[in-house]
């Protein structure tokens, strides 16, 4: 499903095009929501299908071992770590 109007890829392309400060509008508007969920998109899009992809290979590649972040956090603790400690550090 493609959530990116077609107004809303003119206006990404213009701004890459030509690059400016944007006055904020908020996100009260339908049309600023619709803008916000297809930038959204886009950049999940990039992230999941270009980016993890590309540092797996270099992980994949250079024999690099995963990175292990919480190994030191025993797993019962880990979710309540992340969801309360985490925020207020």
């Amino acid at each position: 499903m493609n959530t990116a109007s077609p107004s809303v890829r003119q206006d990404f392309a213009r701004f890459l095009r030509s690059p400016r400060l944007l006055t904020p509008s908020g996100l009260r508007s339908p049309e600023a929501r619709r803008a916000w969920a297809a930038m959204l998109a886009l950049h999940l899009g990039v992230l999941l299908l270009i980016v993890l992809p590309l540092i797996k290979g270099w992980q994949v590649l250079f024999g690099l071992p995963s990175p292990d972040a919480f190994g030191k956090i025993p797993p019962m603790l880990l979710v309540p770590a992340v969801v309360l400690v985490a925020p207020l550090a």
